[in-house]
């Protein structure tokens, strides 16, 4: 009634699921990249619209 099924792996097997592993692996680290840059193009302009807005306040302010 054991009815076990095993698979055993071969080299070619190991090596497309290493390559396969790889592409993904790359692939992660290339939208991680992608993600940091547009976080930092999206602070840099939150940084220019407070600066932008703390001038206008400060001249209606001044008026």
């Amino acid at each position: 009634m054991d009815k076990t099924t095993t698979c055993e792996a071969t080299p070619q097997v190991d090596a497309e699921y290493e390559a396969a592993f790889d592409q993904y692996m790359a692939e992660m680290k290339r939208l991680a990249e992608q993600m940091a840059n547009k976080q930092r193009t999206i602070d840099r302009l939150q940084a220019e619209t407070q600066a932008a807005l703390e001038a206008v306040l400060a001249e209606r302010k001044a008026a």
